[in-house]
């Protein structure tokens, strides 16, 4: 297959790394910038009209939308004759520049089968959910939306611990080893706030995009997202009281002022 042949399609802030991760392992395919700015099948119907657009047999798409997004591509690039494939990214661009990200796809068996390698030149494990459109866009909503929530509640116990007089240290050692573990409570708190680092690598922009995406979704299926819908709602608060592109872990900077105190690392080790 030529290099015309395969096109991925990545966001505007992602395509840098992706690129260097595509030349590191020199695979040979044709790499899309979709700016944020437009929507993406807008984007995509402009560029099928252009000379690359139309030489395209495979596209792949790296960016976050929505199911139904997912399936009116699938439909239209079809029709045109080119196979549309979901792979959507899951991960920071801290992940992308080191290989770690994980690619989550769904679409025809043999799109995926062409797009494989390349997929794994840029992330360091690939998933495959189904052939329908839209699977793997489902599947990274549901994912990025539950490690929101979960920071969410993890700022908020943080919180009302450091009130209440307990160390930094002690509330991550015991959730490390305890049925309060998860990725939150006990590395990203831990390594990005007590050390006032703030530099997970998500943004709160995207926490908002996944949780509204995931929101819409849960209309379709009938399911009332009772805990996702204030997490929805307290991620678009905080991006409006900060900035947008602020770092996810800064949610829990509000979470200060309005109690008054500061989780930071103390040199206490006993809770």
């Amino acid at each position: 297959m030529k290099s015309s042949e395969l096109v991925l399609l990545c966001e505007e802030r992602m395509q840098p790394a992706v690129a260097r991760r595509l030349r590191a392992k020199h695979f040979r395919c044709t790499l899309v910038r979709v700016p944020s700015s437009i929507e993406l099948c807008a984007f995509v119907a402009l560029w099928r009209s252009t000379r690359a657009g139309k030489h395209a047999r495979t596209i792949v798409n790296l960016c976050p939308v929505s199911s139904i997004s997912s399936a009116v591509l699938s439909a239209e690039l079809a029709w045109r004759g080119a196979a549309y494939l979901d792979a959507p990214l899951t991960g920071t661009i801290r992940d992308a520049a080191r290989g770690a990200l994980t690619v989550i796809a769904s679409g025809p068996k043999a799109a995926f089968a062409r797009a494989k390698p390349a997929l794994e030149a840029i992330g360091s494990r690939v998933f495959y959910v189904g052939g329908r459109p839209g699977a793997a866009q489902v599947m990274h909503q549901i994912n990025g939306s539950l490690a929101s929530i979960l920071l969410a509640v993890a700022c908020e116990v943080y919180v009302t611990g450091t009130k209440a007089g307990l160390a930094a240290e002690a509330m991550a050692q015991i959730f490390s080893n305890g049925s309060g573990r998860n990725a939150a409570s006990a590395r990203i708190i831990p390594e990005q706030v007590a050390t006032r680092r703030f530099k997970h690598g998500k943004r709160l922009a995207d926490a908002c995009h996944e949780l509204a995406l995931m929101s819409e979704e849960a209309d379709r299926q009938g399911v009332t997202m009772w805990v996702g819908g204030k997490a929805k709602q307290l991620y678009a608060l905080a991006a409006q009281l900060g900035r947008p592109q602020d770092d996810i872990t800064r949610l829990i900077t509000h979470y200060e002022q309005w109690a008054k105190v500061e989780v930071k690392a103390t040199g206490r080790k006993r809770a």
